[in-house]
């Protein structure tokens, strides 16, 4: 599958997000914990829906998943995405999920449940979480 990235958009950087934006650019593929009562979360947020708290570090995730589900986008074409592509909603072995790229797969040889290894990718000056299948 293509997945072109010319003219693919920025995300848009907040107090809550850049920290995570910042370590992939240094190859680091992170999620939060929450200081006061552990909960690893993504995507990121300035508070933990559990417990409330504002406190959190950033923790290293090991990169392999499990595939929760996935699409093939076809349409719309958007700027910097040129279809077919997969997504993939990854349950990460630490216990959250994330969206990411799914690259090295055919769309007949994607199954929910399969082994999943995550890395981080820079396509066209952005670094991005990618999925291949382990």
């Amino acid at each position: 599958m293509n997945n072109s990235s010319e003219n693919r958009p920025r995300p848009s950087l907040t107090v809550d997000t850049e920290w995570w934006w910042r370590a992939l650019e240094s190859g680091e593929l992170l999620v939060q914990r929450c200081a006061g009562c552990d909960l690893l979360r993504h995507p990121p947020e300035p508070t933990c829906g559990a417990c409330g708290s504002d406190e959190w570090s950033g923790v290293l995730v090991a990169g392999g998943a499990i595939l929760h589900s996935w699409v093939v986008v076809h349409e719309p074409a958007l700027p910097g995405f040129a279809p077919p592509y997969a997504v993939a909603l990854a349950d990460l072995d630490e216990g959250v999920r994330m969206v990411v790229a799914l690259e090295g797969a055919e769309p007949g040889t994607i199954e929910i449940g399969m082994r999943l290894a995550l890395a981080v990718h820079e396509r066209g000056g952005l670094a991005l979480p990618v999925a291949r299948p382990a």
